[in-house]
């Protein structure tokens, strides 16, 4: 979900996993994996909400140090869509 972000608000975007490749130019602090996001780098982005695709123990982490986490599940074209609307609503931005 990166990819639309950038596209729509590249200056509310401040960390990617390693495995976040598109835009090819994204230039965000990496934060590890989607299952494994390194805690420390997540803290310290201060970030307003974690955007993950599905909720997991590193998500329950995230969310015990007091940092919001929007997991959404991306298994059909239904849920990718539903999953873009509610972070659209989130950035105020029409996706």
């Amino acid at each position: 979900m990166p990819e639309a972000i950038a596209a729509t608000r590249p200056d509310t975007l401040v960390g990617a996993t390693d495995w976040c490749t598109h835009p090819a130019d994204l230039d965000v602090r990496r934060v590890r994996g989607t299952k494994t996001p390194g805690r420390a780098a997540s803290e310290s982005l201060k970030p307003d909400v974690v955007l993950a695709s599905i909720s997991t123990r590193a998500v329950q982490r995230l969310e015990s140090l007091g940092i919001p986490v929007l997991a959404f599940d991306s298994d059909s074209h239904a849920q990718v869509h539903a999953s873009l609307l509610r972070i659209g609503a989130l950035l105020a931005v029409e996706l």
